[in-house]
């Protein structure tokens, strides 16, 4: 009984790590159990504090992956459900700490000073994972 207790609490830690968080700009929320749900991992209402995004800005991530291909993607407005101006992607093959490269030059500069989210998903072992982060554009 006890060997099997021990062997479920090993096999649910090793799914918990498969996943990803965003640090920089602050996350909406992170929850492993719902990370698949799009379009913000299981976190649809915006942030009530909203950092300044622009060229000088990093996106990063820890990966708690192996491997795993990343985009940044960005949706206009204060509560955007769609995520069209993709920004940035990249691939990784080891678990760590990463910046992922982005290109605003694809963002209207009318959008400058408006609410945005930036939203950066993940697709690898885990199928594709998602979160959001609350920016105020900066062009």
């Amino acid at each position: 009984m006890q060997l099997t207790t021990i062997l479920a609490a090993l096999a649910a830690a090793a799914s918990v790590s498969a996943h990803f968080t965003v640090t920089t700009p602050p996350s909406r929320g992170f929850d492993e159990l719902i990370e698949d749900q799009a379009p913000c991992g299981g976190f649809n209402t915006p942030s009530t504090t909203r950092t300044t995004f622009g060229k000088d800005s990093n996106v990063t991530i820890r990966l708690a992956d192996d491997s795993a291909t990343t985009t940044v993607r960005i949706g206009y407005g204060s509560n955007p459900k769609k995520f069209k101006s993709l920004v940035g992607s990249a691939s990784f093959t080891s678990k760590g700490v990463y910046n992922i490269p982005f290109n605003l030059h694809k963002v209207p500069r009318s959008q400058s000073g408006k609410p945005a989210t930036v939203q950066i998903t993940i697709s690898g072992d885990d199928g594709v994972l998602y979160q959001c982060s609350d920016v105020i554009l900066k062009l």
